[in-house]
């Protein structure tokens, strides 16, 4: 699967973080990957995406914390949805309503505790040291197993959930009101039956007069 880095460097323009990969860190190992990993997870598992370094992302000077931004893109969709961006020792969780299930391990690996099917799909990690070196770049494609309906309903919209009720409630209204016609005309029958008999009945006269 081809996954278009250039668009994902693009968030990082608004906070000058843009340089050449080729770029040396003294005294780390640069990790950049441009190869997915693919990780297989199941239903309410526990999962954890890894950062590969030992950061700083605490210090009384902002300007020495290292930077992490992790960046989550549905497959079924063009943009990508930024989860959470640590930057000048300050940590951000962002779309907090899509993503409960979500946070950030002490040293920035991502941890998705009890894996729903909204948590299917590409990660993708980002890491400057405190110089402004990019010094890791991941991404991880999660398949959720196990998840056929569940799959099914993710992809339902709110509209379409609020339609299927709505014919549900007609086609229920409509059964009520069958039976209550149906009652009715048994009842009809039923007087009409008694009626009917108690016309048929003899009458009897007395003929002593």
């Amino acid at each position: 699967m081809s996954i278009p880095g250039a668009e994902v460097i693009e968030v990082h323009r608004s906070i000058g973080h843009i340089h050449n990969s080729s770029q040396k860190d003294e005294g780390r190992h640069i990790v950049l990957r441009n190869v997915p990993e693919e990780i297989f997870t199941r239903l309410g598992s526990d999962l954890l995406l890894p950062i590969r370094h030992h950061l700083t992302l605490n210090h009384t000077d902002r300007g020495r914390c290292d930077l992490i931004d992790w960046i989550y893109k549905d497959p079924t969709r063009p943009d990508y949805t930024r989860i959470f961006l640590h930057y000048e020792c300050t940590l951000k969780k962002y779309e907090k309503k899509f993503f409960t299930n979500t946070r950030l391990s002490e040293n920035g690996s991502l941890i998705i505790s009890n894996v729903t099917p909204e948590n299917d799909g590409i990660y993708i990690v980002i890491v400057y040291n405190s110089t402004g070196e990019r010094i890791q770049r991941d991404y991880y494609i999660v398949h959720v197993e196990g998840q056929v309906w569940s799959r099914i309903r993710h992809f339902l919209s709110p509209i379409a959930v609020f339609v299927f009720y709505t014919v549900l409630l007609i086609f229920i209204v409509n059964d009520l009101r069958k039976m209550k016609n149906e009652k009715n005309r048994s009842e009809r029958k039923t007087r009409r039956r008694d009626q009917m008999e108690m016309e048929m009945e003899p009458t009897y006269y007395n003929d002593r007069n």
